[in-house]
């Protein structure tokens, strides 16, 4: 049995090649075998790339522009570097680089099931629209569709939006969802969803251990933010100090090195794993920096991100934990109150075991 993944691989992100890496992993136990298709987005894809994130700056400014162009350059050089040699090295990967989703189904493998893999894959916002590709619209009907903790990232769309949605997931046999909020927006389509875990939780601590390596910092906080705010550079401080701890920050770009605590520049993807596996308190904007605190069993404060915060509510609450997200800067108890991994951990096998049967069954069935 041959199944063919399409998930965000190629996103110059911890979260999405780790999530890839236990993708592949977890379908391995069901298939003979596991091919991550190598299809990437036109704006993805070499040059394009920086083009893209200018665009969304969105500023006409030539000399703004210029100058921000100059300060990111050396961050996506060592984007490419860091994230490419861990695909290279760690991913099943289908040959050929897809950018042309009218041409898919010729370029990638041929495969029993093509399976639409986790993170915001079906996100109309961050995707500019609903991709075709992670809709697996290329595939021929009498071929097997299955979706593997697909994640909307929200918890609501037009009219409109829902008919393109119904019309585009009537075809899977078998849907899974990241979110628990993804389940009613499948069951509104006449349709039905299992929400289950991301990927990287459905393989335990003992898969994340082979990253381990030395603790170079000691007992510390262990940062991994996503996104400015002041307020929550200011909390995490505080929290340190409170803790009598060492404040170590990953920073995913050279430009973040001064926001506070020992900065960590852009470190391998395994070194990232090492790292929160050697922290004593993680506090993270970030969904899978949430997952891996959880999976790892640290001691946690998820912070508001910018946007789609239903993927962290979401895990906290599954796992009986919500009061984790604290939205309150002021609260300096949150440590006092340290979390039971006997009951977390227990959830999370529970809900481990419910994804790999929805696996098994969707492969198989």
């Amino acid at each position: 049995m041959k199944i063919v993944v399409l998930t965000k691989h190629y996103v110059k992100n911890y979260g999405s090649v780790l999530q890839t890496l236990a993708t592949q992993e977890v379908l391995k136990q069901f298939c003979d075998e596991v091919v991550i298709g190598n299809y990437m987005r036109p704006e993805a894809v070499g040059a394009n790339y920086m083009q893209a994130i200018l665009k969304n700056r969105n500023t006409s400014n030539k000399l703004k522009t210029a100058v921000y162009k100059m300060i990111l350059y050396p961050s996506v050089m060592r984007w490419e570097k860091i994230f490419g040699d861990f695909i290279s090295r760690r991913l099943w990967i289908s040959e050929k680089v897809c950018t042309d989703p009218a041409t898919l189904y010729e370029d990638l493998p041929q495969a029993d099931i093509y399976c639409t893999g986790s993170d915001m894959v079906w996100n109309d916002e961050t995707n500019g629209g609903f991709l075709p590709a992670y809709f697996l619209e290329f595939v021929p009907p009498e071929k097997k569709k299955i979706a593997f903790a697909a994640s909307f990232g929200k918890e609501s769309f037009s009219p409109e939006q829902m008919e393109q949605l119904r019309e585009k997931l009537k075809s899977y046999s078998a849907i899974s969802v990241r979110e628990e909020t993804g389940v009613p927006i499948v069951e509104q389509l006449g349709l039905k969803a299992k929400n289950v875990l991301d990927p990287s939780l459905c393989v335990d601590k003992d898969f994340w251990e082979q990253f381990r390596g030395k603790n170079k910092y000691g007992d510390y906080i262990l940062i991994y933010q996503l996104y400015r705010n002041k307020r929550f550079d200011e909390y995490v401080e505080r929290l340190a100090k409170k803790k009598g701890v060492r404040v170590v920050r990953i920073c995913t770009r050279y430009d973040y090195m001064f926001r506070g605590g020992k900065a960590v520049l852009l470190p391998k993807v395994e070194e990232w794993v090492n790292l929160f596996l050697n922290a004593r308190y993680v506090a993270t904007d970030s969904f899978h920096g949430t997952a891996f605190s959880l999976n790892l069993g640290k001691q946690l404060v998820a912070l508001p991100p910018q946007s789609y915060e239903t993927r962290i509510t979401s895990i906290l609450s599954l796992l009986g934990i919500p009061d984790r997200y604290v939205t309150d800067y002021n609260d300096m108890t949150i440590f006092d109150r340290e979390i039971d991994y006997t009951k977390v951990h227990q959830l999370l096998n529970e809900q481990r075991q419910e994804t790999l049967t929805f696996l098994k069954n969707a492969v198989s069935g």
